[in-house]
């Protein structure tokens, strides 16, 4: 019979990311840009809408211009997580299939591809 200590794959990122959680808290930086003022929309520039599949569940919808960078897509998805109650911890944004992170956060919604896209969110 089996005698070894039960564990997950996941069980080797845990330490990891506990820490970095522990450290945000203690350093006060839960979602750092959750605090930023949101993007306003322009209607008379093209948008798009974004849907936001959350690594808890759940799925957001935000409407933004194609000229807005993925930093304003983060700032709307971390007031999302604070307002979900959810722990500061790593994550990351994919979309595409197969799923890729998406690009550098100065980049717009136009140049990373992401009219009328799905993006998930993946905890790290």
């Amino acid at each position: 019979p089996f005698a070894g200590q039960g564990r997950t794959l996941a069980d080797d990122a845990a330490p990891a990311a506990n820490a970095a959680a522990a450290s945000a808290a203690a350093s006060g930086t839960e979602w750092p840009l959750a605090g930023q003022t949101q993007p306003e929309v322009d209607t008379s520039l093209p948008t798009t809408e974004v849907q936001l599949r959350l690594a808890g569940g759940g799925t957001r919808r935000f409407r933004l211009n194609l000229t807005n960078s993925i930093l304003d897509l983060r700032v709307l998805v971390e007031a999302e997580l604070m307002e979900t109650g959810a722990a500061f911890r790593p994550y990351q944004l994919l979309s595409g299939f197969p799923p890729r992170p998406l690009p550098a956060d100065d980049t717009t919604l136009e140049q990373a591809n992401l009219t009328n896209a799905a993006v998930s969110q993946r905890w790290l």
